[in-house]
C-alpha cells in the first residue's frame, strides 16, 4: 500500500507534468527502499546534444535538493556531501546530495568512513555467528531456530544503523537543463556510500588477478547508481566520490573499464562495451518502434518530448535567477 506522503507526491507529479505528456502518464516509482526513499520523476535524463552547454552546475542543483528536502522530511539539516553520477558516455546524469543534522558529532567524510566500518565490523561478525549456527550439529532444531531468529535481528539492526538514517538525508537531482530538478529522495546514505567497503572486498576476493579500482559512479536509474571500476594501480586523476566541483564536465569512460554491480551482496562486472551494446540496441529498438508508429503519433511524441523539455528547463532557470 502506498503511504499517505508517496500518494502526496504522484499527485503532484501528475499535476505538473499533464499539460506536457498530452495524456501520456509518467510511471512514478512507488516501489520503496528499506529507508523510505521517495521519488518524484524517472524521465530519461539523457540529452547528448551540446551537452556541455546544457549540464547544470553544482551549485544550482544543491539549491534545487536543499529547497525540495525539508518539503519531503521537515528537518534541520544542512549539506554535508555532493557527488556527481556520469552516464556510459561520460555525460553527467545526475548529482547526489548528502544532508546531515548539526546535531550530529559526524562532521567529515572520514568520520563517517570510520563509523560505517565499525558498524559494518560488527555486523560481518554477527552473519559468522549465523553461519556457525547454521553448521552447528550441537544444538536442537528449536535451539538453532530461535538462535538464528536473535541473531538475524541484530544483523538486520546493524544493517539499518550503517545508513544512518536519523542523521542523514539524501537528494538526486538531474544534472542536465532537460533533465528532472528532483530524480529521488529518501532518509539515510545511499547505498554507494554504505556498501563500498563491501564492494571493494568482493571485488578483491572474487577478482584478484585483474586489481581492479572503484572510480567514478554511473547512473543506470534512480535505484541503480553502481562504480565504474577500472584495471589500473595509478591513482585516478578525477574520482567523483569526492566532493564535486561546480562546474562539471562530460567525463571519458573507456570500453575496457567496468561497471560493478552489487546487489544481495553478489558483485557482478559489466564491461562497459557490453553497455554501450545493450543502451545501443535499445535505442535502435525504440527507433524502429518509432517508425512503425503514425505520423500523428510521432508528432504528438515529440511535441510532448520537446514540451517536458522545456518545462524542466524553465524550471531550471528560475533556480538559476534566484542565484543572480
Amino acid at each position: 500500500m502506498i503511504k499517505k506522503q508517496n500518494r502526496k507526491e504522484f499527485f503532484m507529479s501528475i499535476k505538473n507534468h499533464k499539460y506536457y505528456w498530452l495524456g501520456i502518464f509518467f510511471i512514478f516509482l512507488s516501489c520503496l527502499s528499506p529507508l523510505g526513499a521517495k521519488c518524484e520523476d524517472n524521465s530519461s535524463i539523457k540529452d547528448i546534444d551540446n551537452v556541455d552547454s546544457h549540464i547544470v552546475d553544482s551549485d544550482i542543483a544543491k539549491l534545487v535538493a536543499s529547497d525540495y528536502l525539508p518539503r519531503y522530511y521537515p528537518a534541520e539539516r544542512e549539506s554535508f556531501k555532493h557527488y556527481v553520477c556520469y552516464d556510459i558516455d561520460g555525460i553527467p546524469a545526475a548529482y547526489v546530495f548528502v544532508f546531515r543534522t548539526p546535531q550530529s558529532d559526524i562532521v567529515s567524510y572520514e568520520e563517517l568512513d570510520t563509523k560505517i566500518e565499525n558498524i559494518r565490523v560488527k555486523k560481518d561478525q554477527i552473519q559468522k555467528q549465523i553461519q556457525d549456527t547454521k553448521g552447528s550439529s550441537v544444538l536442537s532444531k528449536e535451539k538453532k531456530d530461535n538462535e538464528l531468529k536473535k541473531l538475524t535481528y541484530i544483523k538486520n539492526n546493524y544493517i539499518r544503523e550503517l545508513y544512518q538514517s536519523k542523521v542523514f538525508a539524501t537528494v538526486i537531482t538531474g544534472a542536465t537543463e532537460t533533465s528532472p530538478l528532483i530524480i529521488r529522495c529518501f532518509e539515510g546514505l545511499p547505498d554507494f556510500i554504505v556498501q563500498k567497503r563491501d564492494i571493494e572486498a568482493a571485488l578483491e576476493s572474487n577478482f584478484p588477478d585483474k586489481n581492479l579500482t572503484l572510480r567514478r559512479l554511473l547512473y543506470f536509474s534512480p535505484f541503480d547508481i553502481r562504480y565504474e571500476a577500472i584495471t589500473d594501480t595509478a591513482p585516478p586523476q578525477e574520482i567523483s566520490i569526492k566532493t564535486a566541483e561546480t562546474k562539471i564536465q562530460r567525463q571519458k569512460i573507456s570500453d575496457s573499464a567496468f561497471s560493478v554491480s552489487f546487489k544481495k551482496n553478489k558483485t557482478e562486472l559489466i564491461a562497459i562495451a557490453s553497455e554501450r551494446e545493450k543502451e545501443q540496441k535499445r535505442l535502435q529498438e525504440e527507433e524502429q518502434k518509432r517508425l512503425k508508429s503514425s505520423d500523428e503519433k510521432r508528432k504528438l511524441f515529440e511535441e510532448s518530448d520537446k514540451k517536458r523539455k522545456e518545462h524542466y528547463k524553465s524550471r531550471w532557470d528560475k533556480y538559476k535567477s534566484s542565484q543572480n
